[in-house]
């Protein structure tokens, strides 16, 4: 297991910092170049999802589209405990900068309900994007900007402290000898 990460007034004083600045560029759309990979790599594991969770649940049509985000959040939530089980801190805490990502990923989508910025794949001419359902279900179409924002927020906080987690990580990874004398 690896050794907890001890975060004193400054380091956390610099991460709230960090994660406002964080939201604002989210917020903003000034950071979408530079996270495109880790974009495309969500995207497939989102509509995996669809059909994964439509098949675990017998097809009922709230899980099949609920599905895409859950496993958006499930996949790097799940290789976080994987990792931190193992001891495996760096691998551990670069999952969960990305569980940060996800969070933010997911977040742009609840807030584009009403919105026509995403173009949905495999979309035929009556299809409804996943917040759209999800909205109309639980009557929380005129909350969805703020939802995105709360979204964009969490993500903001989780992956500046899963930037700040994996350096302290492997700063204490480096500072250990490469092999043990017995």
């Amino acid at each position: 297991m690896p050794r907890h990460i001890k975060i004193n007034i400054p380091s956390a004083a610099a991460m709230l910092a960090s994660s406002g600045g964080l939201y604002w560029s989210l917020a903003n759309d000034k950071l979408n170049n530079l996270f495109f990979l880790i974009q495309f790599l969500n995207i497939g594991i989102h509509e995996a999802g669809h059909p994964v969770f439509g098949f675990l649940f017998f097809h009922n049509e709230f899980m099949t589209y609920i599905g895409g985000g859950m496993t958006e959040i499930l996949v790097p939530l799940l290789a976080f405990l994987f990792f931190i089980r193992r001891g495996k801190g760096c691998q551990a805490y670069a999952c969960f900068a990305w569980l940060g990502f996800s969070f933010y990923s997911v977040g742009h989508y609840a807030l584009s309900a009403s919105l026509p910025e995403i173009t949905l794949l495999n979309a035929g001419p009556d299809s409804v994007s996943d917040w759209e359902y999800l909205h109309e279900v639980f009557g929380t179409l005129k909350y969805d900007v703020a939802i995105g924002h709360v979204m964009y927020a969490a993500g903001a906080m989780i992956f500046v402290f899963g930037v700040y987690a994996f350096i302290r990580s492997f700063q204490s990874f480096m500072k250990e000898p490469l092999y043990k004398q017995r």
